[in-house]
């Protein structure tokens, strides 16, 4: 039998660290509770769950943060210059179109306009009379007839013996060429301003191994023929073997002068060899180009 002193002293050594309950009860634990009782009933707290976050660091256009405590972060709104949280714009806002604070969704869009009687609807043309101003030829496909500018094409062939002696093609006559300019109906007469934009040439003989040097000449209006023509433009390059042809440009890197011809200026065309050749037969063909814009 122990004596009230050794009770004593056995509970204040039971309970100098430690709770110890007698008789517990049962209940319900209160939600979020972190205390209980072990197997010897002991009064135990429930181990905390620790992390490893040490700090929160704001990233792009984001402030706030922090190491300790409780951390905000802020996003800012969004604008024409700085990233940042956004609202959708309603179909009522779009339409409205004052709120500089919103997006427009595609949905929003399509709502809004597509089919609305926010878009006036004015038909298909059918018929009426153009009342704007001429769209210009640069603004025009290539398929597009441009009828500022036409082109024309001539057609020429003869037969002769072309040497170092210039030679002038009948641009009216078939059939015909001549040393002279005056012997047969040659030129043409343009009654608005042109270019010569390109001759083409086949022959019925390989003419690849000669050069051959075409000029454009015109005879100014108010002036005689009896003075002749004048050289306005060169251009040579190498003949066309027999089963080819050869174009010469008249619109960039002439030997001299240029392509222009002036209104109701007679027009001649003129062909010389570096070397004779006999009894050749030439078929020419030249692409012209007429200022029409007056028509």
């Amino acid at each position: 039998m122990k004596w009230i002193g050794q009770n004593i002293y056995d509970l204040v050594s039971r309970f100098r660290n430690s709770v110890y309950l007698e008789d517990i009860s049962t209940g319900t634990i209160a939600s979020g509770g972190n205390l209980g009782l072990d197997s010897n009933n002991k009064i135990v707290k429930a181990a905390e769950a620790t992390g490893d976050i040490t700090s929160v660091v704001a990233g792009t256009n984001i402030t706030g943060g922090g190491t300790s405590g409780d951390v905000t972060l802020n996003v800012p709104v969004a604008s024409d210059s700085t990233k940042g949280v956004v609202e959708l714009a309603t179909t009522a806002e779009t339409t409205t179109g004052t709120d500089a604070d919103r997006v427009v969704t595609p949905d929003g869009l399509k709502d809004g306009y597509q089919g609305s009687t926010n878009v006036t609807t004015l038909g298909t043309i059918t018929t009426g009379v153009w009342q704007g101003t001429a769209i210009a030829s640069a603004y025009l496909d290539s398929d597009t007839a441009h009828l500022s500018t036409q082109k024309h094409l001539t057609h020429h062939s003869f037969t002769a013996d072309i040497d170092t002696t210039k030679h002038y093609i009948g641009l009216v006559d078939a059939d015909s060429e001549s040393t002279g300019t005056t012997a047969i109906d040659m030129p043409l007469v343009f009654p608005v301003a042109a270019k010569l934009l390109q001759v083409t040439l086949r022959s019925n003989k390989n003419l690849s191994a000669l050069t051959y040097t075409w000029r454009l000449e015109t005879q100014a209006t108010g002036v005689g023929f009896a003075t002749g023509p004048t050289i306005v433009g060169t251009q040579s390059g190498a003949g066309p073997a027999q089963v080819g042809h050869t174009t010469y440009d008249f619109t960039t890197s002439l030997d001299s002068g240029d392509n222009v011809i002036d209104a109701f200026d007679a027009v001649f065309l003129s062909l010389q060899s570096d070397a004779a050749t006999a009894n050749t037969k030439y078929y020419i063909t030249c692409v012209w180009e007429l200022n029409v814009s007056s028509y």
